[in-house]
């Protein structure tokens, strides 16, 4: 589940700061810490596809995507506890 969930959420996380939020893809690694090229290669699809096969699981990851970006977006939460959100979504799915 994490090899697919988790790079989901990347490229929409990545995707939500860069074209809703106005970050550049540089300011996008350094908040996510990743690197450029794996920013790039999310809004490319190209490291991950934004799509899962389940459209239930795919509206949860989308929704927190939207709201992770928000608060980074505000400084109100670090890359880390994004990244934490991901990890309790894809935990609670696999329980």
């Amino acid at each position: 589940m994490g090899q697919t969930f988790l790079p989901v959420f990347r490229s929409l996380l990545a995707s939500q700061l860069v074209e809703k939020y106005g970050f550049s893809q540089v300011e996008v690694a350094m908040r996510l810490g990743i690197t450029e090229a794996a920013v790039s290669q999310y809004l490319h699809e190209k490291r991950a596809k934004r799509h899962l096969q389940h459209q239930g699981l795919r509206r949860r990851v989308e929704r927190m995507a939207r709201r992770a970006a928000l608060q980074i977006s505000q400084n109100r939460i670090s890359s880390d506890d994004a990244m934490k959100m991901a990890c309790q979504l894809c935990a609670q799915m696999t329980a």
